[in-house]
């Protein structure tokens, strides 16, 4: 420092009482603030999140395809969803084989409704077989891998309908009430169960008749044509 009185200090004497001290804090709080401006510019240094990989659509997955429905157990009755002027059908996959069905919405619109609505909502994809009655019915669609349990409602039942043969697809009533439980015929004549028929196997009833309990479903595929 320059004495009062004196002769002034040197520029070389100043620079030494900068560095001295605590001036090199000072000094060190500037140089970091420099790099803090010019880290966006850095490669490597950028603290910005990176930019979202781009997704790039599967060539044919164009169609709509409806997502697992969160909550299998709390779901809402459906609306009718299915039309006059439409022919519908299903294919059951399984680790066997696949098997074809053709519904009849016109003779029980409620209950076939009811199993193609929740086919669509995949509600049926990975669900367990849980009971088989050789010569009699395969059982499957239930909530839990015991066949128990609704999707969160129930709905009434058709009046009428077509009668069980071998290859018959219908769903059960629980306390006279349509679930989510269904059915395969694998034998002629009355199942034992109460039912109501909403369609019929067109290929792959030998399948069927292989499926054992405990054996999944990958999943019920409905098909509409108009």
């Amino acid at each position: 420092m320059q004495k009062r009185g004196g002769p002034p200090t040197p520029f070389r004497e100043r620079a030494k009482g900068w560095f001295s001290g605590r001036r090199p804090y000072a000094l060190a709080g500037v140089l970091i603030m420099a790099i803090l401006i010019a880290a966006p510019s850095i490669p490597g240094l950028s603290s910005a999140s990176p930019a979202p990989p781009t997704v790039t659509p599967v060539p044919g997955s164009e169609t709509p395809v409806a997502t697992p429905t969160p909550g299998r157990g709390s779901l809402s009755a459906p609306d009718m969803k299915l039309l006059d002027t439409s022919k519908y059908g299903a294919v059951l996959a399984t680790a066997k084989g696949s098997v074809r069905i053709e519904l009849f919405h016109m003779d029980a619109p409620l209950a076939t409704n009811n199993l193609v609505v929740l086919a669509r909502g995949r509600y049926y994809q990975s669900s367990t077989i849980y009971r088989v009655e050789p010569s009699r019915y395969t059982a499957m669609g239930g909530l839990n891998e015991d066949g128990t349990g609704t999707p969160g409602y129930t709905i009434d039942p058709d009046q009428g309908g077509r009668p069980p043969a071998a290859g018959s697809i219908a769903m059960l009533l629980q306390d006279g009430k349509v679930s989510s439980q269904f059915i395969i015929t694998t034998g002629d004549g009355d199942p034992g169960v109460p039912h109501v028929v909403v369609g019929r196997v067109t290929d792959g009833l030998d399948i069927v008749r292989e499926l054992k309990a405990g054996d999944k479903i990958d999943a019920l595929n409905i098909t509409e044509t108009r």
